[in-house]
């Protein structure tokens, strides 16, 4: 079997001498972060990559996963090992249901970091996350735990990114509501509208909640209003927060081929899957 050690003695470089992190987090309230505790985590999580997750390696070579009548089966080992690392903590959620928000960043422990960062929400992001809950719980027909989590991050995320005034998400949130860092926070993007016309209508198909199918005929309507080019197809990539271009580009290093064409095939399947509990794949 493969062996492997964890390098301890580089990741320390990285923190001490490359990105100077001690006195970086120390500034934002997290004195408990030194030297001993990222040790300590790091020793852990060392444990649990060569103890647990590193003979899954071969497990997964030999058996592969499955695919068959609408269900994933894992190789033998692979759930458990995941059960395993979330009962550690390892898997710090980004999930904060007092708060009603998905946020960006966390700290090593789970916990908010008050910052501009710590605070950042993405409407999109979370959304997006939320649709490929809803999926995996399609696939596991329709288990009730992951269509709970994947629809209030939804609803989450729907309230705190929707723009009451003129429509349309935005594209960065605060948390407390104050300023975000980013500059461009009130634009609209194309990309989290393609996102939030997936969630909608697949919440919709596994609650059967009318309001799910409200937002999600809203969402359609005003991101082909305002995105779509009538004359010569494709979507515009950048809105202002009134709904007016930014710019005429419809294609960049960012906007590519991708969000668009996947939401108009998984959403033509959703629409014709009807009968099929199972669909689309």
């Amino acid at each position: 079997m493969v062996e492997y050690t964890p390098p301890y003695a580089e990741y320390e470089f990285l923190f001490n001498e490359v990105f100077d992190v001690y006195d970086s987090v120390s500034g934002i309230d997290h004195e408990e972060f030194d030297a001993d505790f990222v040790r300590m985590i790091m020793e852990g999580w060392g444990e649990y990559c060569t103890e647990v997750l590193l003979p899954l390696n071969q497990i997964g070579d030999r058996e592969g996963l499955t695919f068959e009548a609408g269900e994933v089966t894992m190789p033998t080992g692979f759930v458990d090992a995941w059960k395993e690392g979330v009962e550690a903590g390892w898997f710090a959620t980004i999930c904060k249901p007092e708060h009603g928000a998905v946020l960006e960043n966390v700290s090593p422990t789970g916990e908010i970091i008050d910052h501009f960062d710590g605070r950042l929400l993405n409407p999109g992001h979370a959304i997006e996350m939320a649709w490929f809950i809803l999926h995996e719980a399609r696939q596991r027909k329709d288990d009730p735990r992951l269509v709970k989590l994947g629809v209030s991050m939804l609803d989450w995320m729907w309230e705190r990114g929707w723009d009451q005034e003129y429509g349309g998400l935005y594209s960065f949130c605060d948390l407390q509501g104050l300023p975000p860092q980013e500059l461009v926070h009130q634009m609209k993007y194309w990309w989290p509208h393609n996102e939030a016309i997936i969630a909608t209508l697949l919440a919709y198909r596994l609650t059967g909640e009318e309001y799910q199918a409200e937002r999600f005929k809203q969402v359609h309507a005003w991101a082909h209003e305002h995105f779509a080019d009538p004359e010569y197809g494709e979507w515009f990539g950048y809105l202002n927060r009134d709904g007016t271009r930014s710019t005429d580009l419809k294609g960049n290093h960012w906007k590519g081929p991708f969000h668009l064409p996947r939401m108009q095939w998984y959403v033509s399947r959703l629409s014709s899957a009807v009968d099929d509990p199972h669909q689309p794949r």
